[in-house]
């Protein structure tokens, strides 16, 4: 039997030249930059159908969540009424296809499965030969700075499809690849792509009729004409991160080895743990590090905060970590309390108040004036806060950005009694800061 890929698929015209990059070009690596309804995840699933036939291996293909993976592939239905999952040819199937994992068994050895980035720990083990990153641009970014050092071992693929969401990872993604010539870059809005019939996929007079329906210009720049620059909508501290940017609030600047360094968290365990590392200086509160990683233990966080002051001779102020009530559970290290294991390291926290998720927020923004960040070591961290978004109800989305946003408002609601008043103009003893 002679089986053609892919199946029960044609690729559009601009879909094409990203395959041919692969395929033919053997570029490893490609970022496609899509208006919405562009067919972005249709056309990387069949690549990946493709790419598990031509090497054996295990691929996933990640969304943000893993809810979102079984709700857009596995349990997806196209236009035409057909379902996502239907382009793998059954006779390339081993088995039936298992549900609850989302992952399908091909008849040369490899497997296909469904993933979601804020799960990404759960890949490393796992040895992927290629990754779909579907709507990186609202994906954790810590999913492939961890899975990355495994492509570049076995020799493996990553394929990034998305909208534009701002000047976030996805953008530093685009435009530090744009003219690596190991990489296939493309972007495209609705002007630039058609069917395979000559049609415009989104048409200018749909586009005009989304403005008369009041969608706003901001989100038609951003879904329909790729636009970056777009502030995204619902970021809560858009104003205080654009005011630090413009006040060059985020830079490299030296950073001091005779100021101690305190830390505040987000405490997780199945979610992400989340750190920020500041020193209390004459100018401003200088954020000078963040940390984040998943299903570890106390110990882990400990060395690697640790490990950070050692490379800079620099030391940590006892007593003054600041942790969120949950530190108290009874979770990690041989059922001990979070905050008992960390005392036996001769770590020491102090509890920050809990305050509402409003209260908090405001206490961050109140703060956020007198904050300096790291812009090299606070990336990452920089980059969840851009993305931190409320909902239609005015309430925070959870998401990756959760937890960078909970660990900030940990060290807000913290230090909420101590600046009240302005910012000293002498160098900070520990008597000023009345805790």
């Amino acid at each position: 039997m002679q089986i053609v890929l892919p199946y029960q698929f044609t690729p559009r015209f601009y879909q094409v030249a990203s395959n041919r990059a692969f395929f033919i070009d053997h570029k490893r690596f490609s970022i496609e930059v899509l208006h919405r309804r562009a067919g972005k995840s249709k056309n990387a699933l069949n690549f990946i159908i493709a790419a598990a036939m031509q090497r054996v291996g295990n691929y996933y293909h990640t969304f943000p969540e893993l809810t979102q993976a079984r709700r857009a592939i596995w349990n997806g239905i196209d236009k035409e009424g057909r379902r996502y999952i239907d382009h793998v040819p059954p006779a390339l199937i081993a088995g039936l296809p298992n549900n609850s994992d989302m992952r399908i068994n091909l008849i040369n050895g490899s497997a296909i499965q469904l993933a979601g980035a804020d799960r990404y720990d759960a890949l490393m083990g796992s040895n992927p030969a290629g990754i779909i990153f579907d709507e990186y641009s609202l994906q954790n970014p810590f999913a492939w700075h961890y899975l990355s050092p495994i492509l570049t071992e076995n020799g493996g693929w990553a394929k990034f499809v998305f909208t534009p969401r701002g000047f976030n990872h996805g953008w530093e993604l685009y435009e530090r690849n744009l003219n690596n010539p190991e990489w296939f870059v493309q972007k495209l809005d609705i002007t630039e792509t058609c069917d395979n019939d000559g049609n415009p996929i989104i048409t200018m007079e749909q586009v005009d009729a989304r403005r008369r329906e009041g969608m706003p210009e901001e989100l038609i720049q951003q879904e329909f004409f790729c636009d970056f620059s777009v502030a995204l909508a619902g970021a809560i501290y858009s104003k205080e991160i654009d005011a630090a940017q413009k006040e060059g609030r985020i830079c490299n600047f030296k950073i001091d080895p005779s100021l101690p360094i305190y830390t505040a968290w987000d405490i997780g365990r199945r979610d992400p743990t989340s750190i920020w590392l500041f020193q209390a200086a004459t100018d401003y509160i200088r954020v000078i590090g963040y940390y984040e990683n998943t299903n570890q233990g106390m110990d882990h966080y400990l060395d690697w905060l640790q490990n950070f002051a050692a490379k800079r001779n620099m030391r940590f102020r006892n007593h003054y970590h600041i942790a969120p009530h949950d530190i108290k559970v009874h979770e990690w290290t041989n059922g001990q309390a979070r905050i008992e294991a960390a005392a036996q390291k001769g770590w020491y926290f102090r509890v920050a108040p809990k305050l509402g998720i409003q209260d908090g927020i405001n206490a961050v923004r109140g703060l956020f004036p007198r904050l300096m960040f790291h812009a090299d070591n606070c990336r990452m961290g920089l980059n969840a806060l851009k993305q931190y978004c409320s909902d239609d109800n005015g309430k925070p989305v959870h998401n990756f950005a959760s937890h960078p946003a909970d660990a900030l408002r940990t060290m807000a609601c913290g230090w909420h009694d101590s600046f009240k008043n302005e910012m000293p103009q002498q160098p900070f003893t520990m008597n000023k800061w009345n805790m």
